[in-house]
């Protein structure tokens, strides 16, 4: 308190005056007492401790509290309004057959079960064994053979090298390519036999043929050479010779010919003696299965 008030001292009264005076100091003294400021010291409040009525926290404290919460806010708390909520969810039902499934279970078997009826139309529907059989031969005229009318490369090249051929003169003679420098033909379309000269067709088809003699010196009478087809002319050249060296006549063409045709380059000259085919890359015979 901000002022002590003596409290009167018990007295025993037999005289009224004393009586009166001693009511009024009692008065006096509840008055003061009503009227009286407290100010109640905390340091002597021995029994409560600070923290059960003083603020927990500091303002810097709380101020941190309240940042944590807000950084994890939306985590927890609802972000959007009801109206923007009813928006997302009108526009996910519009999209909805775009992801969700679009088939009951009993469409989906339908499905299956018209998939299967036709699953040969597209699946495999042979053996590898049943596959080959199928597709025939390389070249056949099966139409499923996917290789039809196809072969491996046919070309063959020959020369006349180990010795000269002999011509007797005025005599067609067919010239011997003794030597075959180059042959590619896997699938065996063609035949050449290098001591008669000729080529035995095995393959029916186009070819493409060429020869050529490179005759000895010589300036007397003429010089021909002819591709033969079955004994048949099928073309050929003619040169009178340009003098007494050597030269070379040559000739090429196509030809359409079936299996066991024979093809082959014969030589004429008609010098007045023997003429020889002289050892040359220049005395060849070549052909291309086209």
């Amino acid at each position: 308190m901000s002022s002590k008030i003596a409290f009167p001292r018990s007295m025993r009264v037999s005289d009224p005056t004393q009586l009166a005076r001693a009511l009024d100091e009692n008065m006096r003294y509840l008055e003061r007492l009503l009227n009286a400021t407290f100010e109640m010291d905390h340091t002597r409040l021995s029994n409560v401790t600070a923290g059960q009525h003083h603020v927990k926290y500091t303002d810097a404290e709380v101020d941190a509290i309240v940042a944590t919460h807000d950084a994890i806010v939306d985590a927890h708390h609802v972000k959007y309004t009801d109206a923007e909520v009813d928006a997302i969810v009108a526009t996910h039902d519009a999209i909805v057959d775009a992801h969700h499934a679009k088939y009951t279970d009993g469409e989906v078997d339908t499905i299956v079960a018209t998939h299967d009826a036709i699953a040969s139309a597209h699946h495999a529907k042979y053996l590898d064994s049943e596959a080959v059989t199928a597709m025939g031969v390389k070249g056949d005229a099966n139409p499923l053979n996917h290789d039809q009318g196809a072969s491996a490369i046919t070309a063959l090249r020959a020369e006349r090298i180990t010795s000269g051929q002999t011509l007797t003169t005025t005599t067609g003679t067919t010239v011997v390519y003794n030597s075959i420098l180059r042959e590619d033909d896997t699938d065996s379309n063609i035949s050449y036999s290098t001591s008669t000269g000729v080529i035995t067709i095995n393959t029916t088809g186009w070819y493409s043929i060429s020869g050529g003699v490179y005759f000895a010196g010589n300036a007397t009478g003429r010089r021909i050479l002819t591709l033969k087809h079955e004994g048949n002319d099928l073309a050929g050249g003619a040169l009178d010779p340009p003098g007494s060296s050597p030269f070379r006549i040559g000739q090429s063409t196509l030809v359409y010919a079936v299996a066991t045709d024979t093809l082959e380059v014969k030589a004429f000259q008609s010098s007045g003696g023997d003429l020889d085919v002289l050892v040359s890359p220049m005395s060849y015979i070549t052909i291309h299965k086209i």
